[in-house]
């Protein structure tokens, strides 16, 4: 079928004749009907979707975060969003290793939509390196619990100022001012 067809082109790194293949009068390019199985599996392992145990023992349903991303080695990594904290408002992500999920949360807050964004890409821009973190304190402390670990990121009393202007791209950034 189509899809069969479209995973033997992917598989031939995106083109339609294998290079080895010699063109000439009556050429055939026979296309297996398993093409498909490894495609399925690598959407599969990409998107992740499963269930992680949070500190009250429950479990929520995530997805890996960061599918996305333009490099391969940042698509692997175990960073999973929680479908179930977004649910509930509440920004949350889990780093899995195999002493056990390490939880990174963000106190909902009520406010406009610059509010929220400005929250959304704070907790982006930590939980993408939330899983080095994790990684090298386990190292430190290889008898810690195997019970899930929560981090609450609480940005109640966050203030953002009148006069702030989102950064646009090739924007100059000055120094920090608190």
């Amino acid at each position: 079928g189509d899809y069969n067809f479209y995973c033997f082109w992917r598989r031939l790194n995106y083109q339609l004749v294998p290079r080895d293949l010699p063109v000439s009068n009556g050429s055939m390019t026979p296309i297996n009907n398993d093409m498909v199985l490894p495609v399925r599996e690598e959407v599969r392992n990409l998107v992740d979707r499963h269930v992680i145990q949070t500190v009250a023992n429950s479990y929520s349903p995530a997805i890996r975060f960061g599918r996305d991303a333009y490099f391969k080695s940042m698509q692997g990594r175990p960073i999973y969003a929680s479908l179930g904290h977004l649910r509930a408002g509440v920004l949350a992500g889990a780093v899995e290793t195999p002493r056990g999920p390490s939880w990174l949360l963000v106190i909902p807050r009520e406010g406009d939509e610059q509010i929220r964004h400005l929250l959304y890409e704070m907790w982006s821009g930590f939980i993408g390196l939330y899983d080095r973190l994790v990684i090298e304190v386990e190292a430190l402390y290889p008898e810690a619990t195997t019970d899930a670990i929560e981090i609450r990121l609480n940005f109640v009393e966050l203030v953002v100022s009148e006069d702030y202007v989102e950064p646009q791209p090739g924007m100059v950034i000055g120094a920090p001012v608190v």
